[in-house]
């Protein structure tokens, strides 16, 4: 066991082939739809709209629009806050390369980078 809390593959010792990890990921990723789908309204409601901000998030920090970036940064987090950990995985991620896209901009800006 691997501290990534699953075996490693071993195409030549017996352990879990490429396909066998292949099929769990994609059970997975199944598992994730269905319980897309059982959300309430109000958690789709909040899932569209913490959405529609990461594009105007996006939209801001293509027009390297530093201020204007953070604060939408900010309203997303705590829309994000609002909603269940296991519903928002990709919107984390998305906010936290925003995060590292704003400090770049900002050390470019200062003329450090």
């Amino acid at each position: 066991m691997t501290s990534r809390g699953r075996p490693r593959v071993h195409l030549f010792s017996g352990g879990p082939t490429w396909e066998v990890r292949a099929s769990e990921r994609h059970a997975r990723k199944a598992l994730e739809q269905q319980q897309l789908k059982k959300l309430t309204r109000k958690h789709r409601a909040a899932l569209r709209e913490l959405d529609a901000g990461l594009d105007e998030l996006r939209v801001a920090l293509r027009r390297k629009e530093l201020e204007r970036a953070r604060s939408l940064r900010s309203v997303a987090w705590e829309r994000v806050e609002r909603l269940p950990q296991e519903l928002t995985g990709p919107q984390r991620r998305t906010l936290f390369d925003c995060k590292l896209l704003i400090r770049d901009l900002a050390a470019a800006r200062r003329g450090d980078g």
